[in-house]
């Protein structure tokens, strides 16, 4: 009977053992399957907000370029001024400066 119960007693560590070891090794493979996991997510993570970025870039050279041409057509009359201006003050400016430096010479 003693006989018995220690192969009982041997048969039950060898099946808890065995738990214990299939224990350790599903918890080792679900470890490694969600760092896995966890990196894959964070590689998509990162390609999504790189994505968002550029998007973002382009859509802020977009506004500024668009800015940039509002400003330029609003300005475009006063460019035409000041690069053609009218043959009237042009005389005008010629007269007042001739009449300028006559003075200091006079």
């Amino acid at each position: 009977m003693a006989k018995e119960a220690v192969i009982k007693i041997k048969e039950a560590e060898a099946a808890a053992a065995e738990i214990i070891r299939n224990a350790t090794e599903r918890s080792r493979t679900i470890s490694e399957s969600s760092l896995e996991n966890a990196l894959a997510e964070k590689e998509l993570i990162i390609k999504n907000a790189e994505r968002l970025r550029e998007e973002n870039i382009e859509n802020a050279k977009d506004k500024a370029k668009a800015q940039c041409v509002s400003i330029i057509a609003g300005e475009q009359v006063e460019i035409e001024k000041i690069l053609n201006p009218a043959p009237d003050k042009f005389k005008q400016a010629v007269k007042m400066l001739t009449e300028r430096i006559l003075e200091k010479w006079q």
